[in-house]
Parts: C-alpha cells; sequence; structure tokens
C-alpha cells in the first residue's frame, strides 16, 4: 500500500523533495551547528524547534508555545497552549505552531483524517484541524500578505471568521509538499536523517497522495498573487 501510494504522488505530478535547487537549498538550510533537532525523550511529546524557539513543559501533559515555530509529536494525548488557542493533540499527530507578536498559525501534517484537531480560539471559538489544513489567529485583521502572499505556499477553501474586536480565524487547506519545500523548519525536517524524521516525512507524504484522491475534486492550489 505504502509503494502504491508513493506511485500516486509521482504520478500526481507533486513535487518531490530532492528536487530544490542549489540555491533554495543554502538560503533554507541551516549550518550543522544550528540546525533543529528532536527534543523530548522520554516525555509526553517530542518536538522539533526552529533556532531561538521558546516552548515551555507545564504539568498534566500541557506544554506552552511561547515564540518561534516549533513542529510538535505527541506521544500520547497532549495540550498546546499558545497565547490566543488552546490545541488538543492526539498521538499520532504532527503539528507545525509558528507564533508571532500578534499572530500564530497551525498546520497540521499528519494524523488520522476521520479525528480532525480541535482548537479553541480566544478561549470561545473551536475550529477542527484535519491533516493538511492550517489555521491563521490574530488580534488585527490580517493582511493578504499574511494570509497566503508571504511564503507562497499553495491555499485553496480559504475562509475568514471574524470574532469581533478584530480577533480573527483564516482557515485553509495547504499544499504539504509545498511546505516542507519552503517552510523554513519544515525544509529542514525534510532534509534531516534521523530516523524520526524520515518515518514522519513519510507519513506526511502519504497524506498527501491519500488527499489528492480524496480532495482532488476541489480544485488546484493557488500561490501568492494568484491566490
Amino acid at each position: 500500500m505504502a509503494t502504491g501510494l508513493l506511485a500516486m504522488v509521482v504520478a500526481a505530478g507533486l513535487l518531490s523533495l530532492s528536487c530544490l535547487p542549489a540555491a533554495a537549498a543554502d538560503e533554507r538550510g541551516a549550518a550543522a551547528s544550528g540546525a533543529p533537532r528532536w527534543h523530548g525523550e522520554g516525555r509526553s511529546f517530542n518536538y522539533f524547534p526552529a533556532p531561538e524557539s521558546e516552548i515551555k513543559e507545564l504539568p498534566d501533559n500541557r506544554v506552552q508555545v511561547l515564540a518561534g515555530e516549533v513542529l510538535i509529536l505527541p506521544n500520547q494525548t497532549v495540550t498546546v497552549l499558545t497565547a490566543m488557542a488552546q490545541t488538543q493533540l492526539p498521538h499520532g499527530v504532527a503539528v507545525s505552531f509558528n507564533v508571532r507578536h500578534g499572530s500564530e498559525r497551525l498546520m497540521v501534517l499528519s494524523g488520522d483524517l476521520s479525528k480532525p484537531v480541535p482548537v479553541v480560539c480566544f478561549g470561545t471559538h473551536r475550529i477542527d484541524l484535519s491533516p493538511g489544513s492550517e489555521a491563521l489567529i490574530t488580534d488585527h485583521d490580517p493582511s493578504y500578505r499574511e494570509i497566503a502572499q508571504s511564503d507562497d505556499i499553495g491555499r485553496r477553501q480559504v475562509r475568514l471568521m471574524e470574532l469581533g474586536h478584530h480577533r480573527n480565524v483564516v482557515t485553509a487547506e495547504i499544499q504539504l509538499m509545498e511546505a516542507l519545500q519552503l517552510d523554513p523548519l519544515l525544509y529542514e525536517l525534510a532534509h534531516a536523517d534521523d530516523s524520526r524524521s524520515r518515518s514522519l516525512r513519510e507519513h506526511i507524504i502519504k497524506t498527501c497522495a491519500v488527499l489528492k484522491m480524496l480532495t482532488g475534486v476541489r480544485g488546484s492550489y493557488s500561490h501568492g498573487s494568484g491566490f
């Protein structure tokens, strides 16, 4: 089954991880001394942080992401707290959190397609994110560049929810293979040599193939100014 799914990725014309030009690799590849690595061995979750990211482990299987980007892979159900949201991560999902001043972006990279990840925004508004989707949460009216243009990752099914007092949630489906190539932290993951990274990378590629089968009728992904 795995071989068939990987073949579907190629047949569907999705980009392979090995096709990045050398210039892009130079720009996004971190030096060996500063490259992020997996942390949290023996804990309730493992995490893959970008340089200068800040996280804090709390009691009762909770973790707080204070700043920067971090990929979290729970070994059991874990609650992730950020300034504007609370996210319940079951075992088996992989979610990237990117926390900046005034905005937070969550990308669900892999997991059970039938069990969405629940996210409670600003303590009151719940959204459910499936693998291959994201949420941008802001305490201001987001610009077009914030929503899509800054990273040029393909998106579709974009929905803006206004929660009042300039608080907003933008959800979208994302092109996972492009996220692996264009997001700096995920690029590091895609080219890491350790077994955990390789296993997760394979899961993401399989997820991409399954989504192509199940959601291809929703149309193509749009990029940047063409969004």
